[in-house]
């Protein structure tokens, strides 16, 4: 049976996250590595985020040494497909299926991409909007489409109503052609509030969709039949499961495989029919983030883009060669995205 090592990362943020405890000033989480017979190493990330995971980090670094001690790596195998409990948390599903992707890939002497079946060169990625305060915000705007962005999204909900529809008026104004909105509320808002939005926001063609627009208790289902802005839905996909909103008339499913795991997001995409499944990251480091765009480039179509921005959050690398720093168009095909990279294991701590 091969040796499994786990390993801490604590890596600085460059902002600050709401947490439930106070500002998460840091990103934390474990490394599950195992040796391949070839010589090659496989990794894999389990990184809960405190306020949005429900598994501590603690109990997914046991849950980790009892799948080594139970013989989980001696069931690896080309057929890709890790094998785990039933309750293992999301955060540890996402790493074991990392890890059994690149188990097969390397027993099968291909790349990872080929493995996974994706041909195409290059996806592309949102990024993540932020009102400038030094400049013209349609030169901003300009700048990342020249860099290839053809979507940006945009966080809602944290202000008063007015505040934001003001805001969203100048983005929408000043938003190049071709370029589309994305809108995230989480969760955020009241039937009434969502509905005045709704109702300003109905008539924009470059709105994409507007994802997860009421308080928990609210009746989403109803909301979403109701309105004629195009919904996306995240959280509650993750506390319903996709089977429960697979019928449900939105415009999009958008997943963070690195809360739910790799197997997982495969089989609801699977389930969806013509509902599109797009992948975003969740502050996963260097090994995380590039399970997270393996997956989005198998499951998302290709003319939607993927949400894999938040690396830029995090202030150190811990993998070589480092994420490249763009955010529009991702090369898929370059040495060192999806095959062809190492650990920096003197940045980590064994446990």
């Amino acid at each position: 049976m091969p040796d499994v090592t786990c390993y801490r990362y604590r890596i600085p943020l460059a902002n600050a996250l709401p947490g439930p405890d106070g500002p998460i000033t840091h990103r934390e989480g474990v490394l599950v590595e195992v040796p391949h017979p070839s010589g090659a190493t496989c990794w894999g990330e389990a990184a809960p985020l405190p306020g949005f995971s429900p598994e501590p980090l603690q109990d997914v670094i046991s849950r980790a040494r009892a799948w080594a001690h139970d013989g989980g790596p001696s069931r690896l195998s080309a057929s890709d497909a890790a094998r785990y409990p039933d309750d293992t948390p999301g955060s540890l599903r996402f790493a074991l299926d990392h890890i059994a992707l690149q188990w097969a890939a390397y027993t099968e002497e291909i790349s990872l991409r080929a493995h996974m079946g994706i041909d195409r060169v290059m996806h592309a990625g949102n990024a993540l909007w932020r009102t400038p305060s030094d400049r013209d915000m349609r030169q901003a705007l300009m700048e990342l489409q020249a860099e290839g962005v053809s979507t940006v999204k945009v966080k809602v909900g944290r202000d008063a109503v007015d505040d934001d529809l003001d805001r969203l008026d100048a983005l929408f104004a000043s938003l190049p052609q071709g370029m589309n909105v994305r809108l995230d509320a989480n969760q955020a808002w009241s039937v009434e509030q969502a509905q005045t939005v709704c109702e300003a926001l109905q008539h924009r063609r470059a709105l994409e969709y507007l994802e997860e627009p009421l308080v928990p208790e609210a009746d989403l289902r109803a909301f979403v039949e109701a309105t004629a802005v195009p919904i996306a839905l995240d959280e509650t996909v993750r506390e319903q499961g996709g089977e429960a909103v697979a019928d449900w008339p939105v415009a999009a499913l958008v997943v963070k495989p690195a809360w739910m795991g790799i197997r997982r997001v495969q089989e609801l995409a699977d389930q969806t029919g013509d509902t599109p499944v797009v992948v975003t990251s969740a502050y996963e480091s260097g090994v995380g983030w590039r399970g997270t765009l393996a997956v989005g480039a198998q499951v998302t179509p290709a003319e939607r883009a993927i949400g894999m921005g938040t690396y830029r959050a995090l202030s150190e690398e811990i993998t070589h060669p480092p994420i490249p720093n763009v955010q529009g168009k991702l090369l898929l095909t370059a040495p060192g995205t999806l095959d062809d990279w190492q650990v920096r294991r003197e940045r980590l701590q064994v446990v």
